[in-house]
This record gives structure tokens, sequence and C-alpha cells, in this order.
């Protein structure tokens, strides 16, 4: 909805929306609020967007929002970036 606002319609699930080439690839140290951080399962190949089952919205100093699953309220975490972190992209300017 965020992106809605701005005419940006994107997929519906992670793995595509990652995969979407309207966005550019950001370094983690370059993270800006709006960027979408990826998450993926780490026994699937990180090039198939399938394995990606995970996007939160960065809000700013190490944070990010998001909504893990529908059981869950949407919610303020740190960003985590190792493990299953697969990558970010930017769909605004």
């Amino acid at each position: 909805a965020a992106y809605q606002v701005h005419g940006i319609t994107l997929p519906r699930d992670a793995g595509p929306q990652a995969a979407d080439s309207r966005g550019r690839a950001i370094d983690k140290s370059a993270l800006q609020p709006g960027d979408l951080l990826f998450y993926r399962d780490a026994s699937k190949d990180p090039a198939d967007p399938d394995a990606i089952y995970h996007v939160a919205m960065y809000s700013g100093d190490g944070n990010m929002i998001e909504a893990f699953d529908k059981s869950e309220p949407v919610r303020i975490t740190p960003v985590r970036l190792d493990g299953d972190y697969w990558g970010a992209r930017r769909y605004l300017n």
C-alpha cells in the first residue's frame, strides 16, 4: 500500500517483488527508509525467486516494519542482516 500511494504496484509475493526489474539492488550500508529487505530459504538456490519467503520495509535507524505472518500484527523490529538475509531493493527514486 505504501508504494501504491506513489503509483507503484508491486507483485503480491516476496519472490516476484525481489525479481521485479523496476527495483535496484541496494547495499545494506546504503539503506534508506522505504527500501524493501528480502529474506530467503538458505537451503534453496539464491537465484530462485521461490527461495525468497519474506519481505520487510526499512524504516530507518536500523529498524524495519514487517508482518511476519498472518497470525502476527505488523511490528517494528531491528533489521536482520545475517542468516536468511538475501538483499535489499529500492523502487522509489
